[in-house]
C-alpha cells in the first residue's frame, strides 16, 4: 500500500516593520507500507513515512527574551522547516513478542542549543538548524503473564544518534551516541470485586545527545494503586515516583 501527497508550504513573519517569507515551497510526501505474513502467528511488516515539521512560532521571532543577568532566549527568523523521513521493519512472533529495526533521517533538522557570546559574559539558548539528525536502532518488546495475577511488558531500545553541522557558530561538528532504554510495566491484579489493580514502572535510559552536548542518563521508578467502581465510571488512584 502506498499513498502519495503534497502541499504548499508557506510562511511569513513581520520583523521591525517588514514582512519576511520564512518559506515557500511545493513538498511532496510518500508513504508506504508491506506486509507479509508467513504463517497465521507471524507477521513481517515494512513501512515508509516522510512528513514535514515546523519550528515553534516563538522561535522564528527576532527578539530576545532575557532569562537572567547572564542568559538569554534568542529567536531565530532564518530557522528553516525540517523534513523527516523514517523507514521500519517490523516482526511479530507468535502475535505476541515484537522486533523492531528503524532509521530516521531529518535534514535541516532543528533544536535548541545554547553557545556562549563572543563578546560578552552571557549564555545565548537559541534554536537552530543543523545539517541533519540520523537515527538508526532495534527495539524488542516482550510482554509476559503470570496466572491472571501480574501483566509485564519489557521494552528495550538500543539506537544510534548522529547530529551534523557544517556552522553552528563557525564550529564544524558529527557529535554520535549509542543509547540504550529500558522499560518495564508490571500490573497487579490484586482484586476483583472490589477492582483493585496495583502498577509498578520502571525505566532506565543511558542518554543521548542534542547537538554539541552530551544528556546524561536518567532513571525513574513509580508505584501506584488504582480502584474501579464496577460499572467502570468511577476511578480513584495514588502513585508515587
Amino acid at each position: 500500500q502506498t499513498s502519495f501527497s503534497g502541499g504548499m508550504y508557506k510562511g511569513t513573519i513581520n520583523t521591525e516593520n517588514q514582512r519576511q517569507t520564512l518559506w515557500s515551497n511545493f513538498e511532496p510526501l510518500i508513504n508506504g507500507n508491506i506486509s507479509y505474513n508467513p504463517s497465521s502467528n507471524h507477521m513481517l511488516q515494512l513501512s515508509f513515512s516522510s512528513n514535514i515539521q515546523y519550528p515553534p512560532y516563538w522561535a522564528l521571532s527576532n527578539n530576545g527574551f532575557r532569562l537572567n543577568a547572564y542568559s538569554i532566549l534568542q529567536g531565530n527568523p532564518s530557522l528553516k522547516f525540517s523534513r523527516k523521513y523514517n523507514t521500519q521493519l517490523v516482526y511479530i512472533i507468535n502475535r505476541k513478542y515484537t522486533i523492531l529495526g528503524f532509521n530516521s533521517y531529518v535534514p535541516n533538522y532543528f533544536t535548541q542549543i545554547p553557545y556562549q557570546s563572543p563578546t560578552e559574559l552571557q549564555n545565548i539558548f537559541q534554536m537552530v538548524n543543523l545539517d541533519y539528525q540520523k537515527t538508526y536502532g532495534i527495539v524488542g518488546i516482550v510482554p509476559f503473564e503470570l496466572g491472571k495475577f501480574l501483566d509485564s511488558k519489557v521494552t528495550v531500545n538500543f539506537f544510534r544518534q548522529i547530529d551534523k553541522s557544517n556552522n553552528f557558530n563557525d564550529l564544524v561538528f558529527k557529535n554520535s551516541n549509542n543509547s540504550l532504554s529500558f522499560q518495564i510495566n508490571n500490573t497487579f491484579n490484586s482484586s476483583s470485586n472490589p477492582n483493585i489493580k496495583g502498577e509498578l514502572l520502571a525505566h532506565y535510559f543511558s542518554g543521548a545527545i542534542q547537538g554539541i552536548y552530551q544528556i546524561r542518563h536518567f532513571s525513574n521508578i513509580s508505584a501506584g494503586l488504582k480502584w474501579q467502581s464496577k460499572n467502570k465510571h468511577i476511578e480513584i488512584g495514588a502513585q508515587i515516583q
